[in-house]
């Protein structure tokens, strides 16, 4: 895929991603252009894989290697074009050979090795290392600045930490999605997963989990488990304490015993009453000999 790079390295590049961008001084462009000299909407660059054409639009000056446009004009790579005072050049990042850089001191937020994965057409493959917290977005200042006119000038955050990647949409127009589900808080990912800010699309690459890893458990103290069995079972052989019988309280401590109630008193194992029935009838039959005697 091919860069749009500014000459005087006043601002960042923009990648050419199909099917076109739009140049020009409203914020609706997807390049937004600053100078007196710049139309609302200047131009267009009509992308299709690695061709190129540069369309004028409204009658704006716009110039190929030095020479002014009419109208749709092919550019190339290496070719210089300028849109108003703004000059640029077409690059393939590729084939740029980066300037030499100290190497970075590890960190324990910049290991984990993650990356976005263009899959769109004239992008596929285009690889992004994420590091840190990154704005993606179609704005010149995002950290990842992608020229297409369905997203959002800061369109989401993108945010590696402790080994982990996050995508948080920031109020995009068009959306975020992760999976096919559109997201809008801060969600977790993982390696393989896709990504799409409205139709552009990516995978996700990054460490994989190893399902392979065997997890360690800590040791079981085997001495303490045997003792609270022993407690546990000498517990269990204790005897009860009796359940008092329904209907009488079980007495108090300390308190004395209730005397148990008389029971009727007997002479010679006979019944009382049978033996008063007995006195009161020798008694009447006593009362009835006197009576007629007399």
């Amino acid at each position: 895929m091919l860069k749009l790079q500014y000459t005087d390295g006043s601002q960042k590049g923009v990648w050419l991603i199909e099917p076109k961008q739009k140049l020009g001084s409203d914020r609706k462009n997807d390049l937004v252009l600053a100078g007196s000299d710049i139309g609302d909407f200047h131009a267009e660059i009509h992308v299709q894989g690695d061709s190129l054409r540069l369309e004028p639009l409204g009658g704006f000056g716009c110039y190929v290697n030095g020479n002014r446009i009419a109208g749709a004009t092919p550019i190339k790579l290496g070719d210089k074009i300028r849109v108003g005072s703004v000059e640029m050049q077409v690059l393939d990042p590729r084939q740029q050979k980066a300037p030499a850089k100290a190497a970075p001191k590890p960190s324990a937020s910049s290991g984990g090795g993650w990356a976005l994965v263009a899959q769109q057409a004239g992008a596929a493959n285009k690889r992004w290392a994420i590091k840190g917290t990154m704005v993606i977005g179609r704005a010149n200042d995002c950290d990842i600045s992608i020229a297409y006119d369905r997203m959002s000038r800061k369109h989401a955050e993108l945010k590696e930490a402790g080994g982990n990647l996050s995508v948080r949409d920031l109020d995009s127009s068009n959306g975020t999605f992760v999976n096919d589900v559109q997201v809008k808080q801060e969600t977790r990912l993982k390696a393989g997963d896709k990504v799409r800010f409205d139709m552009l699309a990516f995978v996700v690459d990054g460490p994989k989990e190893d399902l392979n890893k065997t997890v360690v458990r800590p040791a079981i103290d085997l001495a303490a488990i045997q003792q609270q069995a022993k407690t546990e079972k000498k517990a269990a052989a204790r005897p009860k304490p009796a359940a008092a019988k329904p209907g009488r309280p079980a007495p108090q401590a300390g308190s004395a015993a209730a005397p148990a109630p008389a029971e009727a008193s007997t002479s010679a194992g006979l019944p009382v009453g049978l033996i008063v029935a007995g006195v009161a009838a020798v008694l009447v039959i006593g009362v009835a000999a006197w009576y007629f005697l007399a």
